[in-house]
């Protein structure tokens, strides 16, 4: 008898427990549906009122944003009146230290050395952060390597030599930003690899899925332990020309000149704009980008988009 009273309590314990669940899912779906419903409505009054756009357009107006620049800071000063034109609670700028850095006016490369190639100019853009060269240039013979387990291989073959590095971007992919991950180390720590090698120089296919003739620049590092050598991306064209090139004369000789340069850090700001809670004043909610962009286009992209949707974020509320 004391089995079958146990067995009936769980049971109706069970039924109890099931009715309790069904009526919080019951509930659970309710709220999901109503938050839905508000993301929808809010999603549709950003892409009607397309406010976010006529605020990208007068960013873009300010023209390429480098960290540390005039621009820069006049994009930080356009967004801390536009928060404040929105009804923030609070806007305010918190300094912060950031790198410094010149493109400069040169960035030439050419073929000085060759039998069927001489005088072939090539489209080269310098990587952020990369030092110059001399006045005269670094001239030497190419390298091409696909990765750096491929250059590690070469031993001395890579010593005095300019590592050119052309991995291209996978466009096969659906992610296309996998593509982009799957060659950006080449770019990002070519230089430090190169120079390991023993290279003079780094010379890197551009990280992008468009094919032209537009060399295509983002961020590189240098490592304090290593010797820096500069660095410089090569449009797509050019970079499957010199490929040709060097496998037809593998004596074939390149010449690269650019005179960026690095600065000390310089003062900037966070530009930080806060709605307080009503209910939760104490628990926060961060939603953030980089007002600073390359300067080789406006930055609407990268990273001015989604700057302006996170003011958007907040003009919504």
């Amino acid at each position: 008898m004391k089995n079958k009273t146990s067995i009936i309590i769980l049971s109706s314990f069970l039924l109890i427990n099931f009715a309790s669940i069904s009526a919080q899912n019951r509930l659970d779906k309710n709220k999901s549906d109503q938050y839905k419903e508000t993301a929808s409505q809010i999603a549709r009054s950003c892409l009607t009122e397309m406010k976010g756009y006529d605020w990208l357009r007068e960013l873009c107006a300010i023209g390429p944003r480098l960290s540390g620049s005039e621009k820069s800071l006049k994009a930080i000063y356009w967004a801390k009146e536009k928060m404040e034109s929105i009804g923030c609670d609070t806007v305010w700028l918190q300094p912060v230290m950031v790198p410094k850095w010149t493109r400069g006016k040169v960035e030439e490369c050419s073929v000085t050395k060759s039998q069927y190639y001489q005088g072939r100019n090539l489209r080269i853009a310098s990587l952020g952060s990369s030092i110059g060269t001399p006045d005269k240039g670094i001239n030497g013979k190419v390298v091409e390597v696909q990765n750096f387990k491929e250059l590690s291989g070469l031993g001395d073959k890579a010593e005095g030599k300019i590592i050119f590095f052309n991995r291209p971007f996978d466009n096969g992919l659906v992610n296309t930003f996998a593509g982009y991950g799957d060659a950006v180390d080449q770019r990002v720590y070519g230089a430090v690899k190169a120079a390991e090698a023993g290279g003079i120089a780094a010379l890197v296919r551009s990280v992008t899925g468009k094919y032209d003739n537009v060399p295509h620049v983002g961020v590189m590092y240098y490592r304090d332990s290593v010797k820096k050598i500069p660095s410089a991306a090569i449009g797509l064209e050019d970079a499957d020309f010199l490929s040709e090139a060097v496998e037809k004369e593998p004596g074939l000789e390149i010449t690269m000149k650019m005179d960026c340069s690095n600065h000390p850090e310089v003062k900037s700001y966070n530009v930080i704009g806060e709605i307080k809670g009503s209910k939760y004043p104490d628990e926060v909610i961060v939603v953030g980008g980089h007002f600073d962009s390359w300067d080789k286009g406006c930055g609407a992209h990268d990273d001015g988009a989604p700057c302006l949707q996170t003011m958007e974020v907040l003009d919504v509320f």
